[in-house]
C-alpha cells in the first residue's frame, strides 16, 4: 500500500457543474485544507481495478480500510465492478448514471467515474463532502460527477444532523449541530439509473418513500442498500414491493476489514430473498436488488449463486 501523510496547504477544484442547481444550494467552497484538518491528509493509492488515489484524515473505517487493505467494503467494490463493467459510456457518446447517496469520502463516486459513468453524489456533512471534491480532483473525473451537499429524507427541509468523529456514521438527529438541507429522491432520479447506492444509517426508511412514485416513471436496474433495523416494517414492505416488481432481491455479506475486492463474484457469501413475513429481518444488512431480464441480471445470472 502506498501511501504519504502531507501538511501542505492547498484548495482542490470545487466542481459545480450542475446546470439544475436551485437557487437555494449555496455554490461549494473549498477552504485551505487547516481549516479542514491541523495535522495534514492521509494519501492512499487503492488496490482496485482500476486504481485510484483516495485522501482522507486517516481516521474512521472507510479511510482505514483503504489505507491498511486498498480497498472498502470489498464485496461491494466487486458489485460496482460487476455492474459498472463495460456499461458506463454508450456508443452514442452517452453515460449511465450512478446514484451516490452517503457519498461519505468519495470513494465509490471516483469508482464509478473511472468505469465512466456519469455520477451524482449527495453528502450533507461538510467534511466528508469537501473531500468528495478533494478526490473527484486528484483523480481526473471532475467532468462525469455532480456533488450536491444535500441529505434525502421524505419531504425537502431543513433539518440538523448529528456529526460523528467518524464521519461515515453521521446521523439525522434534531439534537445535533449540523444544518443540511433535505431533498426527496424525487428531486435525485429524473432519468433511467444503472446503479443506485444508498448508505445513510437507518434514513434510508425516509429516503425511499417516494421511491414507489419515481419508479412508475423511471427504471433503476440495480439497488445497492444498507438496510438498518430502525424500521423494520418499512424494509420488509420495500422488499416485498421490490420482489413482486420483478427483482431479484440478495442479501449479502459484506466482509469489511480484508483485502477480499479482488475475490470471484461466485465465491460471495449471499441469500436469495423471496420475502419476508412477521418479524423476518434480512439475514444480513447489505442488500443487492437487480431488476429481472435486464443486463445485469442476464450477466450475473450463472455466476452468482445465492443460498434459497
Amino acid at each position: 500500500m502506498v501511501y504519504y501523510k502531507t501538511t501542505t496547504i492547498f484548495s482542490p477544484p470545487c466542481p459545480s457543474i450542475r446546470e439544475d442547481k436551485p437557487p437555494s444550494s449555496p455554490e461549494p467552497t473549498c477552504p485551505s485544507i487547516r481549516e479542514i484538518l491541523d495535522d495534514g491528509i492521509v494519501m492512499a493509492k487503492t488496490t482496485t481495478t482500476p486504481p485510484f488515489y483516495f485522501a482522507s484524515r486517516g481516521a474512521g473505517v472507510v479511510a482505514q480500510c483503504v489505507i491498511k487493505y486498498g480497498s472498502f467494503a470489498p464485496i461491494e467494490t466487486i458489485l460496482f465492478k460487476t455492474i459498472l463493467k463495460d456499461r458506463c459510456l454508450n456508443q452514442n457518446g452517452t453515460r449511465e448514471t450512478v446514484i451516490d447517496i452517503g457519498g461519505n469520502l468519495g470513494y465509490f463516486t471516483v469508482y464509478a467515474a473511472l468505469h465512466d459513468c456519469r455520477v451524482k453524489t449527495y453528502e450533507p456533512v461538510p467534511g466528508p463532502y469537501w473531500y468528495i471534491e478533494l478526490n473527484v480532483g486528484l483523480n481526473s473525473v471532475i467532468n462525469r460527477v455532480e456533488t450536491y451537499n444535500n441529505a434525502i429524507g421524505a419531504e425537502r427541509a431543513f433539518l440538523k444532523m448529528a456529526e460523528n468523529s467518524d464521519w461515515g456514521l453521521s446521523m439525522i438527529n434534531q439534537g445535533g449541530k449540523v444544518d443540511v438541507e433535505v431533498i426527496t429522491i424525487a428531486d435525485v432520479i429524473k432519468e433511467n439509473i444503472l446503479l443506485l447506492k444508498i448508505d445513510i444509517e437507518g434514513y434510508e426508511s425516509y429516503a425511499l418513500q417516494a421511491f414507489e412514485e419515481v419508479q412508475k416513471k423511471y427504471t433503476v436496474e440495480n439497488i445497492i442498500l444498507e438496510m438498518k433495523p430502525v424500521n423494520p416494517d418499512f424494509g420488509r414492505s420495500l422488499i416485498n414491493r421490490l420482489l413482486r416488481e420483478g427483482y431479484v432481491v440478495m442479501s449479502y455479506r459484506e466482509e469489511y476489514g480484508t483485502p477480499n475486492h479482488n475475490k470471484e463474484l461466485g465465491a460471495i457469501e449471499c441469500v436469495y430473498m423471496h420475502g419476508l413475513e412477521g418479524e423476518q429481518w434480512i439475514p444480513y444488512e447489505d442488500l443487492w436488488m437487480i431488476k429481472k431480464d435486464s443486463v445485469t441480471h442476464n450477466r450475473v445470472s450463472s455466476v452468482l449463486k445465492c443460498k434459497d
